[in-house]
C-alpha cells in the first residue's frame, strides 16, 4: 500500500486522480487530461523510472463512451442495427468485429468523410470533426514493475564479432579469388585454397571484411548511441556469423537488443531511423572505394569456374557507377558497399519491428500495423515471382512479430522535422531497394548432328559430327563422354570438354563442333544393331541451386553391321506378257551393296507346261561388281507358235567365294503367252 501512495503522490503532482486501480502487477491512475499532458507525463515518467518503475499513458475511454459515440452517427437503419448488435455482443471479439462493420460504413455528419477511431476517440481525419471532445478527456497511467536488468558480460557481443570477422574473411578470400580470375572448384577445394593461401586471406579481409563489417557496425552503433542520447538501455551489437556455402556474405548482419520499452513516438522514430542514415553515411563511401580501385578484367567467367548468380543493382549503386565510371570488374570492396545499400532497404522495410517498423508505428500509431501486413504479402508475393529469400525474410518478420508494440507515451505527436525524415526514409528504401538480389544465371544448351545413323562393317569405323550450342546467359564449359557399350566397340572422342561463350542478345549461339569415331570389332555380327550415346554435361552441377540448368543434354547414335560381302538382284519387272513370235526383254539388276569389289555368275532354270515353245537368251552370264555401281543384265524371252500358258523362271547370281563361302541369290520371273494373242496368231 506504501508503495501505491508513493507512486500516486508523484502523479499527484502533475495530474488530478479521478480513480486507481490495482492488482499484483499493475497499478491504473484514472486522471483528468491537461494542455500540457505529453509534457507533465514525461516528468512523471523520469521521476517513476528511476525508482524502478515503467509509466504508460493510454486514453480511458470506457466502453460506454465509445457507444454513445458511435450511437451519434447512427443515422441510417443499417448503422443502427449494427449499433443495436454493438451493444448486445458479450464477447469482446464480437463486438470489436461489429465496431470495424460500423467504421466501414458509418460518415462524418460535417463533411461526409469516412470516420476512424483513434486511441477511443471517434473523429475525421479530414475536417477533424470529433477532435474538440479531446479536451477535458480522461486518460490513465499504467505503472508496472520494471524488469530487473541484470549486467551482462560482453562475451557474447566479442565471441560473434570474432566468429563474423572470420566468415565474412574466408568470404572475402574466395570474392578475391574470383576477382582474380583464380578459377573455381569444388566448394571443399575452394575453401582449401581460400583458407591455406595468406594473399587470398589478407587481400579478403582489407577488401571485403573489413569495409562490410564497417558498415554493419556503424548502423547499430547508430541505433546504440541513440538509444543512449535517449536513455533508453540498449545491448552492444550482436553480429550473426554465417559459414560460406550457407551465405555468400559470410554474415545474416547484426542487431541490439533493446532492454526496456520505447517511451514515446519520437524516442521510437529517433532510434529506427539513426541505424539506417549511419549505415548508408558509410556505405556510400565504400562503394565508391570500391569502384576506384576496380581493374580492368582480363579473365573470362566459365560456368563451373565462376559465380552461379548475378547481383541485383538498386538504382542509388547504378547511380553512384554512373558518377565514378570504374573501368573493370566488380571489386569486393564495391560489393560491400551494395550489402550496404541493401541492408539499408532492408531494414527500412515499414514491416514488424524492422527500422522501418518502428518509424512507420511512430507516424502512423496503430494503423502501422495494415502497412506491415501489406508489406509482408508484397514480400511473399515478389519471393513467389522474383526471388525466393522474401519468403525467408518475410517469415522471418512474421517470427520476430509483424504487429509493432506501441510507446509508453503513444499520445505525441511527431513535429514537422521528423515528418519530413519520415517521408524521406521512403526515398531512401525506394533508392536503395532491389526485388532481385541475386539474379540467377541461365544455363543451357543444345547438342545436334547432321547424321544419327550409319551402317558399319566389322572392324570398320564410322565417323560423326557432334555440334554443341551454347544458348544460356554465361560462358560455360562442358564435358562429353559416351554411354558404357558393349565389349571390344571403341569411341574416340576429338576433346572431351569444350568451352563457349554465352550467347548475346539477337546474336546467334556460339557453336564448338566434337568428332565422334566409333570402331566396330573384327567379329561384329553381320545384321546387328550397335547404339552409342554421347552426354553433353555442364561442369557447373552446383548451379541448380540458384539457377534455371540444364544438367547435361545427350544424342544417339545408331550403327548397323552389314556384310562386307553382299550382293542384291532384283528383277525390275517380275511379270512378263510374252506374245506368240516376239520376244521381250527382262531387266535383271545386280548391286554390290557390300564393301569389297565381286565377281557373280548369272544363270536360270524354268519351270512348268509347254517349255519346248519358248526360248531364253542371257546376254552376259560373268560379271564384275564394284561397290555401289549397279548392273544391269538383260534376259531375252522369246514365245514360238508353241508356247502355251507360261513358264516361270528362276534367274540366280552366285557369287564368291568369300570368308564364309559362296553366296547364292534368286529371284522369281512369271512369263505368260495370253490366250487370245495366240489364237489370232494361229488364224492369221
Amino acid at each position: 500500500m506504501s508503495k501505491i501512495n508513493e507512486i500516486k503522490s508523484i502523479i499527484e503532482d502533475s495530474f488530478q486522480i479521478t480513480n486507481i486501480e490495482w492488482d499484483k502487477t499493475a497499478a491504473a491512475f484514472h486522471i483528468e487530461g491537461t494542455e500540457d499532458i505529453i509534457e507533465s507525463f514525461e516528468e512523471v515518467r523520469k521521476k517513476l523510472r528511476a525508482m524502478g518503475y515503467i509509466a504508460a499513458l493510454r486514453t480511458d475511454q470506457p466502453q460506454h463512451s465509445i457507444i454513445d459515440q458511435v450511437r451519434g452517427l447512427a443515422a441510417t437503419p443499417q448503422l443502427i442495427e449494427v449499433v443495436q448488435r454493438i451493444e448486445n455482443a458479450q464477447e469482446p471479439d464480437v463486438k470489436r468485429a461489429w465496431l470495424d462493420r460500423f467504421f466501414e460504413l458509418a460518415r462524418c455528419p460535417s463533411c461526409n468523410s469516412p470516420v476512424q477511431m483513434v486511441g477511443g476517440e471517434v473523429n475525421c481525419p479530414v475536417c477533424s470533426w470529433g477532435l474538440e471532445r479531446s479536451q477535458g478527456d480522461s486518460y490513465v497511467v499504467v505503472v508496472t514493475h520494471q524488469p530487473r536488468i541484470q549486467p551482462r558480460s560482453v562475451r557474447v557481443n566479442i565471441v560473434l564479432l570474432i566468429l563474423t570477422i572470420i566468415t565474412t574473411t574466408i568470404t572475402g578470400s574466395t570474392l578475391w579469388m574470383g576477382y582474380k580470375g583464380v578459377p573455381f572448384g569444388t566448394f571443399t577445394k575452394t575453401m582449401i585454397t581460400a583458407i591455406t593461401t595468406p594473399e587470398y586471406i589478407a587481400m579478403g579481409a582489407l577488401f571485403f571484411s573489413l569495409p562490410l563489417m564497417l558498415i554493419l557496425g556503424t548502423h547499430e552503433l547508430g541505433h546504440y548511441f541513440m538509444s543512449k542520447y535517449h536513455g533508453v538501455n540498449a545491448s552492444l551489437p550482436f553480429f550473426i556469423p554465417l559459414p560460406p556455402g550457407v551465405s555468400f556474405l559470410g554474415t545474416m548482419g547484426a542487431f541490439i537488443s533493446m532492454r526496456e520499452p520505447m517511451p514515446n513516438k519520437k524516442v521510437l522514430f529517433d532510434i529506427g531511423i539513426a541505424g539506417p542514415i549511419a549505415g548508408l553515411i558509410v556505405a556510400i563511401p565504400v562503394t565508391i572505394i570500391g569502384f576506384l580501385l576496380a581493374e580492368p578484367v582480363e579473365h573470362v567467367y566459365t560456368a563451373g569456374h565462376g559465380p552461379n548468380v548475378v547481383i541485383g543493382f538498386p538504382f542509388l549503386f547504378q547511380l553512384l557507377y554512373r558518377f565514378v565510371r570504374p573501368d573493370g570488374g566488380l571489386h569486393p570492396t564495391a560489393l560491400a558497399g551494395w550489402v550496404g545499400l541493401f541492408i539499408t532497404a532492408l531494414n527500412l522495410l515499414p514491416a514488424g519491428q524492422l527500422d522501418g517498423g518502428h518509424v512507420a508505428r511512430a507516424l502512423l500509431g496503430e494503423r502501422s500495423r495494415y502497412l506491415s501486413y501489406a508489406t509482408l504479402g508484397g514480400m511473399f508475393l515478389v519471393g513467389i515471382f522474383l526471388y525466393p529469400g522474401w519468403i525467408f525474410l518475410g517469415m522471418l518478420i512474421m517470427l520476430l512479430g509483424a504487429h509493432h508494440p506501441p510507446p509508453l507515451n503513444d499520445l505525441a505527436e511527431l513535429d514537422i522535422k521528423r515528418k519530413a525524415l519520415g517521408a524521406f526514409s521512403i526515398v531512401l528504401l525506394l533508392l536503395c531497394f532491389t526485388a532481385q538480389p541475386l539474379v540467377p544465371l541461365h544455363y543451357d544448351l543444345h547438342v545436334f548432328s547432321q547424321e544419327t545413323e550409319e551402317d558399319i562393317l566389322p572392324g570398320g569405323s564410322v565417323n560423326f559430327t557432334l555440334f554443341i550450342e551454347n544458348t544460356g546467359e554465361v560462358n560455360n564449359t562442358y564435358d562429353i563422354s559416351n554411354s558404357p557399350i558393349h565389349e571390344s566397340w571403341n569411341v574416340t572422342l576429338s576433346r572431351d570438354n569444350i568451352t563457349l561463350e554465352a550467347k548475346e542478345d539477337n546474336a546467334s549461339a556460339s557453336k564448338g563442333a566434337v568428332y565422334v569415331v566409333i570402331t566396330a570389332p573384327l567379329n561384329a555380327i553381320p545384321g546387328g544393331v550397335e547404339r552409342v550415346t554421347i552426354i553433353v554435361r555442364s561442369q557447373n552441377e552446383s548451379a541448380g541451386l540458384f539457377s534455371t540448368f540444364t544438367p547435361k543434354e545427350k544424342i544417339t547414335y545408331t550403327l548397323y553391321v552389314k556384310d562386307p560381302y553382299d550382293l542384291e538382284i532384283d528383277v525390275l519387272d517380275p511379270g512378263l506378257s510374252v506374245p506368240v513370235n516376239s520376244t521381250v526383254s527382262s531387266e535383271i539388276l545386280l548391286n554390290n551393296t557390300g564393301f569389297y569389289p565381286l565377281d557373280a555368275e548369272l544363270d536360270y532354270l524354268t519351270f512348268g507346261e509347254g517349255t519346248t515353245g519358248w526360248d531364253l537368251d542371257l546376254q552376259v552370264r560373268n560379271v564384275h561388281l564394284e561397290p555401289g555401281s549397279p548392273v544391269k543384265v538383260f534376259l531375252n524371252i522369246t514365245a514360238s507358235k508353241e508356247a502355251e500358258g507360261g513358264i516361270l523362271i528362276i534367274a540366280f547370281v552366285a557369287f564368291g567365294p568369300t570368308p564364309t563361302g559362296g553366296i547364292l541369290k534368286a529371284r522369281f520371273i512369271e512369263v505368260i503367252c495370253p490366250e487370245e494373242t495366240n489364237g489370232g496368231s494361229s488364224g492369221g
